[in-house]
């Protein structure tokens, strides 16, 4: 009856360590896609057409969000200086 515990108590360890294993797998997993979704985001900042030079630039982010409005031929609240820099900026693709 004693080999069949210690057997037992063996056992429930092992699940402990699996469900941990499991577990690891699991944030790697998400940090996978974390890292994927900052990637993507990164890819998403569009470099000025000119020096090709990403800006972080209020100003910057500002035609950036006109240059993609602008992009649809939306009518947006961005202010018109905005979009004609994105207008100077878009290149027809």
């Amino acid at each position: 009856i004693g080999e069949t515990w210690r057997g037992k108590k063996s056992c429930e360890r092992h699940g402990r360590e699996r469900e941990r294993e499991r577990e690891r797998e699991r944030e790697r997993e998400r940090e996978r896609e974390r890292k994927e979704m900052r990637a993507r985001a990164r890819a998403r900042v569009t470099a000025c057409v000119h020096t090709r030079r990403h800006s972080s630039r209020a100003g910057a982010r500002q035609s950036y969000r006109a240059l993609r409005f602008f992009a649809r031929g939306e009518k947006t609240k961005i202010s018109s200086r905005y979009i004609a820099a994105a207008r100077r900026n878009t290149v027809d693709r």
